[in-house]
């Protein structure tokens, strides 16, 4: 890193997934939410997107199957 910013060149260092979401600026972006699903709490990106003023809401992944009468316009077999 050194070397390339002597020759001017813009650099930075690239953490790993854990270290990115571990990060104090992760966390201060509520950029990862723990959300309850079916007594076990899992770990899921919070939205980029924030709106000032608006509260952020995190509800579980649908089960499997939960939604598979929708993906076939309600005319399952």
């Amino acid at each position: 890193m050194r070397r390339l910013s002597a020759l001017g060149v813009v650099a930075a260092g690239v953490e790993t997934l854990e270290q990115a979401l571990a990060s104090a600026h992760t966390a201060a972006r509520n950029m990862v939410a723990h959300v309850d699903c079916g007594g076990a709490t899992i770990r899921m990106v919070g939205n980029p997107i924030k709106v000032m003023g608006a509260k952020e809401h995190f509800a579980p992944p649908p089960l499997l199957g939960e939604h598979d009468d929708l993906a076939d316009g309600g005319h399952a077999a």
